[in-house]
């Protein structure tokens, strides 16, 4: 009997040794990341994201807006679009942007709380606050593509 608490003993002693010692070699996995991705596999920023520069704290803002709304957080972008659109000495440019950004967002076919009477409301107001803005065109096609989206007949428009 002591002969085997003692063969016992000396296989738990050895077996702990070996565990403690990381079984004595380490072993590797090889593995891929995919961009935006850690070591673990978790997405940790969007596929296309990109190191940029601001030159105002508003550019940065108006990017992370846009990074929302890429997201499908619509709401969140919306807010932010929102904010910017209104805020006091943020650049026209910023603003412009801002402003057509919230009305494609508020547009958006996967927005769940879509408004489109809104959204059109908006690109109208883009054209008359920004005439000269090098996105007009954008925002003219963006208002011919949610004009078209309406639904046509006595309640739905033309």
């Amino acid at each position: 009997m002591d002969r085997c608490r003692l063969v016992s003993l000396g296989l738990a002693v050895a077996l702990i040794a070996l565990l403690a010692s990381g079984c004595g070699s380490r072993t590797t996995v090889d593995r891929s990341y995919h961009e935006g991705e850690d070591a673990l596999g978790e997405r940790t920023a969007s596929e296309n994201t990109a190191l940029t520069l601001h030159r105002t704290a508003a550019q940065a803002e108006l990017t992370r807006a846009k990074a929302l709304a890429r997201d499908g957080r619509c709401g969140d972008s919306i807010s932010l679009f929102h904010s910017l659109h209104q805020k006091q000495g943020v650049p026209e440019e910023v603003r412009a942007e801002a402003l057509l950004r919230w009305a494609e967002a508020e547009g958006n076919l996967l927005n769940p709380q879509r408004d489109v009477d809104h959204a059109v409301a908006r690109l109208e107001l883009f054209e008359a606050q920004f005439p000269k803005s090098a996105l007009l065109p954008q925002a003219g096609a963006s208002l011919e593509r949610l004009r078209a989206s309406r639904p046509s007949g006595p309640d739905g428009g033309p």
